[in-house]
């Protein structure tokens, strides 16, 4: 979250009275304050205590949370605060040590000068006089010393308090710090694609702490690997404290603050909120010093920072420090652990929820260290140790499992055991241990309902249990037929913890198999169970049963699941053997008999399935027979002129010639003269593409047993009359009939009106020619491609082949398999004449014997 503090503090109390120590003293003020807000002062403190063996330890100041009789602690200083060229003041270390209750005595109140070595200044070493929290000053003057013991005398319950506040605000800065330091170790060469997943992956161990702010402010557009090292940059260039938020736009850009106010950073991190820490530093109490918060923990150093932002009057006495402590973290905290729903050891990382047992802390203050994850196979195996990080939310650990993944495969186990080893200053921590899965369990099945719901058609859902489910990367379906694809399931993550596998299995995936569970990084399954998907239940929507005729329509999803169907107590069978899915599908009467009945009687319905099982179903009503048509007559009616007509040996017809088409009906049925009988027409090639003849131009006769209409295919259906044409009776009283095809095949057919024979071959002259592919003298070939001309208005196509029967022989366009042949007329026909030669030039005139001279000029 962004820090929301005030954004100007009142004067930390009154004005002390005017007395020339006191205006001396206010002189001095600015000086100090200007030396604090040179930079930050680095403070190394080391704790040295002598362990049970004898052997000393030593740990940072910042990691102990209570100092204990006969302690050693350390102490120096660095920065430019004491740069002699900044403030002239010397400088002297008061320590009070504050015992668990009482007031510290004189001999837990240490006074020490700071001494020059090289660009440090240090203490000597101090011995701790009794268990106590530290309480440390900064003192300018040493004529100050008396004040500060004064001000500690009067307040020593505030300055408890505000010791303890500052600690709280510093562990937070660690853990700030951390953050940040964490962010800038992601590698910056990945792709942005690359950085960005690892960002995700790093942002995922904070959990719900990461601030909406750093949230949105990444989802911005531009570079996150820009945006997270300006990110770092300000949060290492900023105090921790920022102005109130009403006053400063969230946005990732220095803002000036006006007035006269330095200016500040509104920079979006994870910094907590501090408004409530210092709160003016009880205003109106008669003590001002300038409070210091650590942060950037770095082993055994701490960067102490000054609040540029706290205005000072008067007397400024020093700088407040204070070893991070509380009595209440005298005793290591004690806790329970356990494994998320949905988190998994063998993950990218993990998170280890955390819960502080009744009456102890939570153990994520500064001085828990060195966390470590024990893990243990079930025959006592060890595994490598991970190290533990502790997220920000301060309620859960993170870890990296990738030392462990190999070992753990090699184990082979369902669970192991884990237990959370750490420090709480100088004391081992151990908790635990508790069983973690990292397999799947080997008694688990699948429940009943959820292997009967394994159907085509359907989602199917295998709900894997919460306690293992988060170990398992893969779920499968593999099929027994060799080749048959594997169903790969989506996973899912329930609210109660458990994973669920849901398949979206198709038709043609049904039969015997196994469901396969693979854990995160295995090679094989770590448990396979058979398993076989089923057809899906058919689902009839409508049977249609027709008088007369010996077959059902079945309306509806899945039929092919149907072994057999019983209507009106017949059997009916499907009428293909392999099924096909599809909405609708044909059964044919087991004994070949059609139905038989009055129109509109109800028909008892029982559907039996490949599993035999039956089912009834709503009766079906008994409809009226379909058209059916016995015969179809074709009979050109005229022709285009030509004097060389073409013949096959099939049947063929002319699409742009007019023809006439009778339809008898066959017995037991005739057609209606009313305007609810129609014909439809479509090229059987292509059966989408239907065009119909209404009733006004079919003529029905003979009581109703025929019918006739002029056909002209080009006009009926354009360029789709080519080939094999199909026609059905639509009556919209009994329903449309079978498709039944016209007798010829359909061509678009030139006309030829002579041809002219040559002794190298011969040339076809008339109209439309540009359909002939190819031309040949016998229907064996060879096929020689044809060119048409033009010539005195009539088309020409020649070929350069002796004739030497009366019949040649075309292809056509898009019919290489039917050869047509065109009947010379008798006699043979006539060559072609050959062109009259040009005329001859007339003889030169004969030379004239003494011409006449010229008459002269004029």
């Amino acid at each position: 979250m962004v820090c929301a503090l005030m954004g100007g503090i009142p004067p930390l109390c009154g004005a002390p009275p005017a007395t020339v120590k006191v205006a001396a003293a206010e002189a001095q003020a600015p000086a100090l304050v200007e030396a604090f807000q040179k930079g930050p002062i680095s403070i190394t403190a080391k704790v040295v205590r002598t362990q049970g063996n004898g052997e000393q330890a030593t740990l940072p100041l910042f990691q102990v949370p209570v100092l204990n009789f006969r302690d050693k602690l350390e102490l120096s200083f660095a920065g430019e605060a004491f740069d002699q060229r900044v403030t002239s003041a010397d400088w002297s270390l008061i320590v009070v040590f504050l015992p668990r209750t009482i007031a510290p005595t004189d001999q837990g109140v240490v006074d020490f000068p700071l001494k020059h070595k090289d660009d440090r200044m240090v203490v000597p070493t101090i011995s701790v006089p009794y268990d106590s929290i530290p309480m440390i000053f900064l003192i300018p003057d040493r004529n100050a010393r008396k004040k500060v013991l004064k001000d500690l005398n009067d307040h020593l319950e505030s300055f408890r308090t505000l010791c303890g506040k500052i600690a709280e605000i510093s562990t937070e800065r660690a853990a700030a710090d951390k953050f940040i330091e964490d962010l800038e170790a992601i590698d910056k060469s990945l792709s942005p694609a690359q950085y960005d997943n690892a960002l995700q992956g790093f942002l995922h161990a904070y959990g719900d702490e990461v601030s909406g702010d750093l949230q949105g402010f990444l989802a911005t557009p531009s570079s996150n690997l820009d945006k997270c090292s300006f990110l770092a940059q300000e949060f290492r260039n900023t105090n921790v404290l920022v102005p109130n938020s009403t006053s400063a736009a969230p946005v990732a850009a220095p803002v000036a603050m006006t007035a006269g106010a330095p200016a500040v950073s509104a920079y979006v991190s994870i910094i907590f909120d501090l408004a409530a820490i210092i709160n003016n530093l009880w205003p109106g109490h008669q003590f001002q010093y300038l409070p210091a918060v650590a942060r950037d923990f770095h082993d055994a150093s701490a960067d102490l920072y000054y609040s540029s932002w706290i205005r000072t009057t008067g007397d400024v006495r020093g700088a407040l420090m204070c070893c991070p402590g509380n009595w209440e973290d005298q005793q290591s905290p004690t806790f329970d652990f356990e494994l998320p729903a949905g988190e998994s050891v063998l993950g990218r990382q993990f998170l280890l929820k955390v819960r502080p047992r009744e009456g102890s802390r939570a153990p994520f203050a500064l001085f828990g260290h060195d966390w470590k994850l024990l893990l243990t196979g079930p025959k006592g195996e060890s595994l490598p140790p991970l190290p533990l990080t502790i997220s920000p939310n301060r309620q859960s650990f993170v870890a990296c499992p990738a030392p462990i993944l190999d070992p753990l495969q090699k184990l082979n186990a369902s669970q192991i055991k884990a237990r959370i080893v750490g420090r709480w200053g100088f004391t081992s921590i151990a908790q635990g241990p508790l069983a973690f899965p990292v397999g799947c369990d080997p008694l688990w099945n699948p429940g009943a309902a959820e292997i009967m719901s394994f159907q085509i058609g359907k989602a199917c859902t295998f709900k894997l249990p919460g306690s293992w489910a988060g170990s398992v990367e893969r779920v499968v379906f593999r099929p027994s037929a060799p080749g048959a694809p594997v169903l790969l399931a989506k996973l899912k993550q329930a609210k109660d913890g458990a994973k669920e596998a849901e398949f979206e299995p198709k038709p043609g995936d049904a039969g015997p198999g196994a469901l396969e569970i693979t854990t995160f990084g295995a090679e094989k399954p770590a448990l396979v169970r058979p398993l076989t998907l089923a057809e899906a239940p058919p689902e009839v929507a409508g049977i249609e049963a027709r008088l007369e005729e010996p077959t059902l329509v079945l309306q509806g999803q899945h039929l092919n699941g149907l072994q057999e169907v019983e209507v009106g107590g017949r059997r009916f069978l499907p009428a293909a053997r392999e099924p096909v899915e599809g909405k609708s599908r044909i059964f044919r009467s087991a004994d070949g008999k059609p139905l038989e009945g009055a129109v509109g009687k109800q028909l008892p319905v029982f559907l039996v399935t490949r599993q035999g099982k039956q089912a009834a179903k709503d009766p079906a009503t008994l409809l009226p027979a379909r058209p059916r048509i016995g015969e179809v007559q074709f009979t050109p009616l005229e022709a285009k002129a030509t004097s060389l007509p073409i013949k096959s040996t099939v049947f063929i017809a002319s699409t742009t010639d007019a023809s006439q088409v009778n339809l008898l009906a066959a017995r037991s049925y005739r057609f209606p003269s009313d305007p609810t009988f129609r014909v439809a027409i479509r090229n059987a090639d292509d059966p989408s593409e239907i065009r119909t003849i209404l009733p006004g131009k079919i003529r029905v006769m003979g009581r109703s047993q025929k019918a006739s209409f002029t056909l002209n295919p080009a006009e009926l259906l354009g360029g789709r009359a080519a080939g094999k044409l199909e026609l059905q009776v639509q009556d919209d009283h009994a329903g449309p009939s079978d498709w039944m095809p016209l007798p010829p095949t359909f061509l678009e057919l030139p006309t030829i009106g002579a041809i002219q024979v040559e002794p190298a071959g011969f040339h076809l002259s008339g109209q439309s020619l540009d359909q002939i592919e190819a031309l040949a003298a016998s229907p064996d070939g060879p096929w020689e491609k044809t060119t048409v001309t033009i010539e005195e208005g009539h088309e020409v196509a020649e070929l350069a082949a002796p004739l030497t029967s009366s019949t040649c022989f075309i292809r056509l366009f898009g019919w290489p398999d039917l050869p047509l042949s065109v009947k010379l007329p008798a006699p043979p026909a006539t060559p072609r004449p050959a062109p009259k030669p040009d005329a001859a030039p007339p003889p030169p005139a004969p030379p004239v014997a003494n011409p006449a001279p010229p008459p002269p000029a004029a």
